[in-house]
């Protein structure tokens, strides 16, 4: 199993405003053994276009602190810095994986879970 978060995590602490503790630990209840993520930092472009004007300073969003959350849940296998060092993509495994046998209603109700989240 590998869940893949490419590109969402700054669009759900931007756009969604979910707290970065709530975006790790969903993906930590998602995913059974490995998570490739992607995190972009504030002076990344992409990051700068999607929260200009929302009047919201990011920049305590690092990636050291990113990386002390995500290993609350997982361990680091590999970290590739991407586009000049504002973008790391990171290979995880999750600590003590479990298999997770439930059904999409209850992938649903940890995604419905989340302030502003859709399923």
């Amino acid at each position: 199993d590998c869940v893949l978060m490419l590109a969402v995590l700054h669009h759900l602490l931007v756009h969604e405003r979910i707290p970065l503790a709530d975006i790790i630990d969903l993906a930590a209840r998602l995913t059974t053994e490995h998570l490739v993520i992607e995190f972009v930092a504030p002076a990344d472009p992409m990051f700068v276009q999607l929260s200009h004007g929302r009047g919201v300073d990011y920049s305590w969003f690092t990636d050291e602190l990113f990386e002390d959350e995500l290993t609350k849940h997982f361990d680091v296998i590999s970290r590739k810095e991407l586009d000049g060092g504002t973008r790391h993509l990171y290979v995880a495994r999750k600590r003590n994986p479990a298999r997770f046998i439930g059904t999409d209603a209850q992938y649903a109700a940890d995604a419905a879970a989340l302030p502003g989240v859709n399923c």
